[in-house]
């Protein structure tokens, strides 16, 4: 009969390291916080190093961003490290610091235990590893994603009771800047914002005051040239006028942190007076009152189009849709732009693939005007006639132009004779 007997494992000579990452994270951008950050780094930093059978592979963090997302710097780096094989175990001083939401947590260390990583809070003594760390980890994140709820209610609740009372919160606004107590005026942004206040009320399009702005060297508060985004902002800013309007947002879910326009599910609050005004509250009205007639033009206002008599009245006879204005540069022989040439073109033929689209031909501006001019037997052109007798103008093949008037009659122009 044989005999068998227990051999003991053979002991390597040589300790096989685990390779140990730090995570630390902080949530506001403070010198305190900033403190607490490298406080977490260096505690994890010691325990690391107190060990021979651990070596270090690397601190990530994230400073000033919440744990309840974990779209965050830091956090995306630790994982992309531990995906390719190049950590072993996780430290962290808590669960809060890791993250607050309890169901991304538990996503992420059930993935990393799936690798084989252990995640190590040190408050709380847990090893994810550990047949009991997950009954631990789900209990303790419930009651920090409890925490991170009951941190974000109180803080909603401050802010309210300050909107109450007029206080809003400091931000940064073009033509302001904020002392630490009161926003005080710029002269020199005050003054660019009034010109794109006048500009656009005389009917220039964003775009059109965007150029005029990066010509006069205007920059943004970020040092960057203006965009349509932030003209369009201003041009919609009620603190120009001195007055603002509190809580025109909220956020209604402290886990997924995406703000919602507050239509009646909270109350608003005005506040007179909190700014030194930059816009009369005429000017302001009178912005706000173009914006709703250009609105009516639907697309040509969110692509900044400049609106003028002509939109949405030239039709074209092939496809049936309206013409657009559009611009080139002409450039000269060392390559400089040089002044701007206008010109309509059907919008089937500019968004659906050119000619193949649409076989329409481009109108000069100049053409527009000079013939409408002619169609209605005056010397020059002016809107007021052009709104009061013309119903709209059909394109026709062979350049020629059909003036469909408001009293039955029609007119026949042709642009032959014009340049592009």
């Amino acid at each position: 009969m044989p005999t068998v007997k227990t051999m003991e494992a053979r002991k390597s000579p040589f300790i096989q390291r685990k390779r140990v990452a730090a995570y630390a994270r902080v949530s506001v951008e403070r010198e305190l916080t900033q403190h607490s950050l490298e406080a977490q780094i260096s505690q994890c930093s010691r325990q690391i190093a107190s060990r021979r059978d651990w070596e270090y592979a690397g601190v990530f963090s994230d400073y000033g961003v919440t744990g309840t997302k974990i779209d965050r710097p830091g956090f995306k780096a630790l994982l992309e490290a531990c995906e390719l094989g190049k950590i072993d175990i996780i430290l962290t001083k808590s669960i809060s610091r890791f993250a607050r939401n309890t169901v991304d947590l538990l996503k992420v260390t059930r993935h990393l235990k799936e690798l084989g990583i252990s995640v190590r809070f040190e408050r709380e003594n847990i090893d994810t590893l550990t047949s009991q760390g997950e009954v631990l980890l789900t209990l303790l994140a419930s009651f920090a994603e409890e925490e991170a709820r009951s941190v974000s209610e109180n803080t909603k609740w401050a802010l309210r009771k300050g909107f109450e009372k007029g206080n809003g919160v400091p931000h940064r606004l073009y033509g302001y800047r904020w002392n630490g107590k009161d926003f005080i005026l710029l002269e020199d942004e005050a003054e660019m914002v009034r010109l794109v206040f006048t500009w656009y009320i005389d009917g220039l399009s964003p775009n059109d005051i965007v150029d005029r702005l990066d010509a006069q060297g205007y920059e943004s508060l970020s040092g960057e040239p203006f965009n349509y985004s932030t003209v369009w902002g201003m041009l919609r800013q009620e603190k120009y006028t001195g007055m603002a309007i509190l809580q025109k947002t909220f956020y209604p879910d402290c886990l997924t942190k995406r703000r919602r326009v507050n239509n009646g599910e909270l109350p608003r609050f005005r506040v007179e007076n909190a700014y030194p005004q930059i816009i009369s509250q005429e000017e302001f009205d009178a912005a706000q009152a173009e914006i709703a007639r250009r609105s009516t033009m639907g697309f040509m206002l969110t692509r900044g189009i400049t609106i003028t008599c002509f939109c949405r009245k030239v039709k074209c006879s092939i496809c049936g849709a309206s013409y657009r204005r559009q611009y080139r540069c002409h450039v000269s022989k060392d390559g400089t732009p040089q002044k701007r040439y206008y010109y309509w073109a059907c919008s089937t033929r500019l968004s659906k693939g050119g000619i193949k689209a649409c076989a329409s031909e481009r109108i000069p501006e100049t053409a527009l005007y000079d013939l409408t001019a002619r169609a209605l037997g005056k010397e020059s052109f002016t809107e007021s006639d052009f709104n009061s007798q013309i119903d709209h103008i059909t394109v026709q093949k062979g350049r020629i132009l059909i003036f469909h008037k408001i009293n039955g009659e029609n007119a026949a122009m042709g642009w032959g004779g014009y340049e592009e």
